[in-house]
C-alpha cells in the first residue's frame, strides 16, 4: 500500500504505536529507527544496529531474530573503506507491520 503525503500522518502514527509495543519487549535498543508510512516505500519500520560496538550490534540483531523466530541473513557488501564489510538483516511482522532490522559489519 502506498499513501500520499497527506495520508501519511495517520499511517505513521499507527506504525509508531506498533513500534512502541515492540520497543517495550526488553530487546536490545537499536541505534536508528525509521518509520516509513508508504509515501515512497512499502509501509515498514527500519531498525538499524551499527554504531554500537560491533560485537554488541551483532548480538542485538541475533536477539531480535531469536525473539521473532527468524534467521539473520548475511551477504557481502564490500566498500572501498572496508572490502570485508557484510550486510546482515532480519525481517519480521508484528500486528501486520513489516519490520526490517539490519546492520553493516566486518565479515570474516
Amino acid at each position: 500500500m502506498t499513501a500520499t503525503q497527506e495520508d501519511a500522518r495517520p499511517v505513521a502514527a499507527a506504525l509508531a504505536v506498533v513500534l512502541a509495543e515492540v520497543l517495550g519487549l526488553d530487546l536490545p535498543d537499536p541505534t536508528y529507527i525509521t518509520v516509513s508510512p508508504g509515501c515512497t516505500v512499502v509501509e515498514q519500520i527500519g531498525i538499524q544496529f551499527t554504531t554500537l560496538p560491533e560485537a554488541d550490534a551483532r548480538a542485538a540483531l541475533e536477539a531480535w531474530a531469536a525473539h521473532f523466530g527468524t534467521a539473520v541473513h548475511t551477504r557481502p557488501a564490500p566498500t572501498d573503506e572496508n572490502p570485508r564489510e557484510v550486510f546482515s538483516d532480519v525481517k519480521f511482522t508484528v500486528s501486520g507491520v513489516a519490520f526490517h532490522a539490519y546492520g553493516y559489519f566486518t565479515g570474516p
